[in-house]
């Protein structure tokens, strides 16, 4: 196996050198050609200390395109760095080796000129060594520019720990482990022993693995610190803006006879870098919640040099903790009497907590030890390679039993979940994680994703495979011909989106052309980037012919055709050349995709996948976990919400004693969604939810976040539930598909009959049924609807969840969706909502709209202040504090026996109940439950 490696970013900070040196260590071992393209000779300098059999490439001018070959010093690789035909050039350099496998260990800006300007021969080679992720996790958040990239460009990332691999998953980008060190004997020296008590702590950090907010933290803290004799050392290279800050913090730093500060802002070599690390008997982290992930850094260097870590109590830093009992120790967050309270245990313990990080470190040494982790990465690239050529591996399998029976835990697990990862038959490997972990218990205490809930993994993998209902593997003939690429490009990016959870049931998939030979290496802007792995599912697959030869190809085997573009009802009735072979098209199912004539184009897409799935089992599966959803679902008191303008006034209302539902695109709001902590969240559109464009993409990328913070249900169509269990197949998420019936009137008892009504909004079709299933009182947030002259657009959204940045490139990926009388569908609404509600009304149920809305049935259900508080007279004083709370619906038995022995509230009931107002409904509704009581 070939490897090239190069650190994209290499700066000559000690920590940069150090990482990579540890990088080049763990590639240097028999079976493995490896390069290292270095810059100013700084990795080889610093490995020359050990017997190598790596090559070293000096990077020089001409691998950046130019003519020249002049040695590239750290300044003028910096420099490279902002352009992108410079690494354009440079990929093509590494590209001429001929690398099985590209290694980058990145950490730092311009990546998207970096891995944008891989050229696609690379694409599946490029893995990515990600130290540390928090910049790029924040990338891909704030950009979809680089998301994109990293599907398109990068085959995946070798992460630090378990826990970040879980970052990189949950954004739909393979992952897998990269263990962060390992000891050679020679490296078992001194210095690791307790050092002897001491009435002088030496507490500090270095430069340029924290930011400027963390130093002036620590430094002001340590600024009212007593009692303690310390000196704090800050030393490290700083951009000038960070070091401006600091020196600033360093200025109100007053120095006394038991406390001091000595700084060093020069450049840290190597040996400069290892010094200030020894020079430290405590070191301090202070970043916060926004910023955490740019702690792996930190924490590996300082646990490298056995110094014991003060850091913030947050998720990352509790994982470490856990992973690490010796090394870290926390304090609140950014709090600084918490940090101050924190030195002082730690002042008092400190040669006991040294004494047990010595112990701890021997102990580690046996498992942490260079062989082993060659053997783990060796074996992880291996299988890698044999996935990517088609081929399947038992090495992962073979490597995680070696080690386990040398008693190495997390290699074996990360080698286990590689598996899991590579093997389209999850159930073995989880299966036997799931045995390990009955055997030795969570040992690290990571909070995997994927590990959490394993047995549901396997039950899922084992219970819930997608079958046809005809299983029998066929053909689908695509038709018209594509006159060019582009329109080719186009509908292939929406045919790999839709039909990849079906690719093993599809042998050939025939398209025809006109003139000239059209390609398939681009992807429509407009539309998502399908996993590299869906893609090539169809490699081999895809059939390209001219025209011309339609009727000479056999169609025996066919299961289905797609008319991608008609011109007229005639074309679209009879799209087909009428030859002898088309007979056979016209008697097997024929979809209608057209973009342009067709508004549901994309549901045809959903339907054709669908349709020929076998969905007894799912629907099965759907039902119980529904009921099991509503077990959950204890207050009979239910909100459910809807994206418009008035969606940020629930932050106004306390949601403690309310059972929530999330709806589409308000995933986008966490900040929203932690305040109602979310049972479950719905979503239904064919082209904004599972459709092919960009902004369905995004969506997914926040729903998969929320599914994942809120570990909630996520319900679905039935029509769709093939899409969404193929996107979240590494998940484990509880996935709920709904059958659609086309009835007029809602199910308002679906653990009884599992159906909706089908209608075209998510309030009536899911919300309001869903909700109304579980509870006897729902509360309607964020529904606004709109004035009748506004008829350019559905409605209006709450900027904070939607995704209006891409409301454009989906209008302009399903241009025939948005061809329709907004008025015709609004006045629909309106219609079906009244219906809906006045339903739920008969049966005693309860509506309450408590946002401002245009629309007629929440309008009339509004709940004005007065009555939140109860209007005139004791006894309606004490119907309304009963009617607005949990205990008139919970206990409606003893509410009746209280009017039947109370002559002043019947009466004051009996009468609001002829007003005419949104109380009087609620009264009328508690009458009829006296009356059946009766």
């Amino acid at each position: 196996m070939k490897i090239v490696a190069l650190d994209p970013n290499l700066n000559s900070f000690g920590h940069h050198v150090h990482f990579n040196t540890h990088l080049v260590q763990l590639f240097d071992q028999p079976g493995i050609d490896f390069t290292y393209f270095d810059v100013d000779c700084l990795i080889a300098s610093a490995y020359q200390q050990h017997s190598s059999n790596v090559q070293f490439i000096q990077l020089q001018s001409d691998h950046f395109g130019a003519e020249s070959a002049q040695p590239i010093n750290v300044e003028i690789f910096a420099n490279c760095q902002k352009d992108i035909e410079r690494y354009k050039a440079l990929w093509q350099s590494i590209s001429a080796l001929d690398p099985d496998i590209v290694i980058c260990a990145s950490e730092g800006n311009y990546r998207s000129n970096i891995f944008g300007s891989i050229p696609s021969s690379l694409s599946d080679r490029v893995f990515v060594v990600a130290h540390p992720v928090w910049s790029l996790i924040n990338q891909i958040d704030d950009r979809g520019e680089m998301s994109s990239i990293l599907r398109t460009k990068i085959a995946g990332f070798l992460v630090l720990e378990p826990y970040l691999v879980d970052k990189f998953l949950l954004r739909n980008i393979k992952a897998f482990w990269f263990p962060h060190r390992s000891f050679r004997p020679e490296e078992i020296i001194a210095g690791i022993t307790a050092p002897s008590a001491s009435s002088h702590l030496r507490i500090g950090t270095i430069g340029v693995i924290n930011e400027r907010r963390n130093h002036d933290f620590i430094l002001d803290t340590l600024n009212e610190l007593e009692g303690i004799n310390f000196t704090y050392f800050l030393s490290g290279q700083l951009m000038d803006s960070v070091r401006r800050t600091v020196e600033l913090a360093v200025s109100r730093f007053v120095e006394n006879d038991y406390k001091k500060i000595v700084t060093d802002f020069s450049y840290l070599s190597e040996e400069k870098f290892q010094e200030a690390l020894s020079g430290i008997d405590l070191a301090i982290l202070a970043y916060d919640t926004q910023r955490n992930f740019q702690a792996s850094g930190a924490v590996y260097s300082f646990i490298a040099a056995n110094v014991p870590v003060l850091a913030p109590d947050t998720d990352i830093f509790r994982y470490y903790a856990n992973l690490y009992p010796n090394h870290i120790f926390l304090y609140e967050e950014l709090n600084a009497t918490s940090l101050r309270e924190a030195i002082t245990r730690f002042f008092g313990r400190r040669s006991e907590i040294h004494e047990a990080l010595s112990v701890a470190r021997h102990q580690a040494l046996g498992l942490n030890n260079l062989a082993t982790h060659q053997l783990y990465i060796r074996t992880l690239l291996h299988s890698i390679c044999a996935e990517r050529a088609g081929k399947a591996s038992p090495q992962l399998m073979q490597a995680a039993r070696e080690m386990l029976s040398s008693g190495n835990l997390p290699c074996a697990e990360a080698l286990l979940l590689a598996a899991s990862d590579l093997e389209r038959d999850k159930a073995s490997p989880l299966a036997a994680l799931v045995a390990l972990r009955g055997q030795v218990g969570d040992y690290h205490g990571a909070s995997n994703v994927r590990t959490l809930h394993l047995k549901q993994d396997i039950d899922a993998c084992k219970g819930a495979t997608i079958r046809l209902t005809d299983p029998k593997v066929g053909e689908v003939f695509v038709w018209p011909p594509f006159d060019n690429s582009a329109e080719f490009e186009d509908f292939w990016s929406r045919f790999v989106w839709h039909f990849a959870p079906l690719a093993d049931y599809i042998s050939q998939v025939h398209i025809f052309y006109t003139k000239d030979r059209i390609g398939n290496n681009k992807l429509s802007s407009l539309l998502c980037k399908p996993a590299h792995s869906a893609r090539s599912w169809f490699s081999g697959k895809l059939l390209k012919h001219p025209a011309s030869t339609f009727n000479d190809i056999p169609k025996g085997d066919t299961l289905m055709s797609v008319v991608w573009r008609y011109k007229n009802a005639q074309e679209r009735a009879r799209p087909f050349p009428e030859c002898s072979s088309s007979a056979k098209l016209y008697s097997k199912p024929i979809w209608r995709v057209d973009e342009e004539r067709e508004r549901f184009a994309t549901s045809h897409f959903l339907k054709a996948g669908s349709e020929s799935i076998e969905l007894a089992d799912f629907r099965k599966q759907s039902h119980e976990s529904f009921v099991r959803l509503a077990q959950n679902f204890r207050r009979n008191h239910v909100a459910v919400f809807g994206t418009g303008p008035s969606l940020s006034e629930a932050f106004k209302h306390d949601f403690a004693d309310v059972d929530t539902i999330a709806a589409n695109s308000m995933v986008k709001n966490i900040a929203l969604l932690d305040h109602l902590k979310p049972k479950a969240i719905t979503c239904a559109d064919p082209i904004f939810h599972a459709g092919a464009s960009v902004y369905a993409e995004e969506f997914r990328v926040h729903l998969r976040y929320a599914l994942n913070r809120y570990k909630c249900s996520l319900i679905v169509p039935e029509r769709d539930r093939h899409i969404y269990q193929h996107y979240f197949k590494d998940d484990g998420i509880d996935l709920i598909s709904v059958p659609l019936q086309k009835v007029s009137q809602p199910n308002f008892d679906m653990c009884n009959d599992f159906y909706v009504a089908s209608t075209g909004n998510i309030l009536t079709l899911f919300l309001l049924q869903i909700a109304f299933t579980f509870a006897d009182r729902v509360d309607i947030y964020g529904c606004d609807g709109r004035p009748l002259n506004e008829n350019n657009y559905f409605w209006k959204h709450d900027k904070t969840a939607q995704l209006n940045e891409r409301m454009d490139d989906i209008q302009r990926a399903h241009p025939g969706f948005f061809r329709i009388s907004y008025d015709d569908y609004y006045e629909e609404h309106c219609g079906t909502l009244d219906s809906f509600l006045k339903g739920a009304e008969e049966l005693g149920k309860i509506a309450v709209s408590k946002t401002f809305s245009h629309i007629p049935a929440l309008v009339e259900r509004a709940l004005p202040a007065e009555d939140e508080a109860g209007i005139g007279g004791a006894s309606l004083s004490s119907l309304s504090a009963l009617q607005y709370s949990n205990d008139l619906l919970l206990h409606r038995e003893a509410f009746i026996a209280r009017m039947n022995s109370d002559e002043g509230l019947r009466e004051a009931v009996e009468q609001a109940s002829d007003r005419q107002s949104p109380l009087s409904e609620h009264l009328r509704a508690v009458l009829r439950w006296v009356q059946t009581a009766r």
